[in-house]
């Protein structure tokens, strides 16, 4: 069902969200790990 996903997701990401976008991609690896692999942030 594509709402309950997007619920679910949308859930994951308030409770990830942090003070700066790096804080945040290092708490949601642990939800999307594999969507990070060799992920490199360029500032």
């Amino acid at each position: 069902d594509y709402y309950l996903l997007r619920k679910v997701i949308e859930n994951i990401l308030k409770k990830c969200t942090r003070e700066n976008w790096d804080e945040s991609c290092l708490v949601l690896q642990r939800y999307f790990s594999w969507e990070y692999e060799d992920y490199h942030y360029e500032k």
